[in-house]
């Protein structure tokens, strides 16, 4: 057919086309095609492959993180020890300057 046969099947206006593009993409969606339901199948498999691989890394890294919260809090603690044995160590020098400057007397 040539077109000036087809000119009640072509669209005279972008507004027709748009219409006739949303009507062709209301009916893919109310009756999808055995390849359509094949690729929605594929990219659904894909996307729970991703989402697998995605809790897998999630786990490593909370694992991961636990460790090093575990390593902080032990260094932590070993700060701490650290911080107190100085205080002791600087009292004990004080003492110590403290009867060097003022000898004891002894009977």
């Amino acid at each position: 057919m040539c077109r000036i046969c087809l000119g009640s099947f072509l669209p005279d206006s972008c507004g027709q086309l748009a219409a006739i593009s949303e009507e062709r993409d209301k009916l893919r969606k109310e009756h999808p095609t055995e390849s359509d339901q094949s690729g929605m199948e594929k990219t659904i498999r894909e996307l729970e492959s991703i989402i697998h691989e995605l809790k897998e890394l999630i786990s490593h890294k909370d694992t991961e993180l636990n460790t090093m919260n575990e390593r902080l809090s032990l260094e932590t603690r070993k700060v701490k020890s650290l911080e107190r044995e100085g205080d002791q160590l600087r009292s004990q020098v004080a003492l110590l300057e403290s009867k060097v400057r003022t000898p004891e007397i002894t009977c």
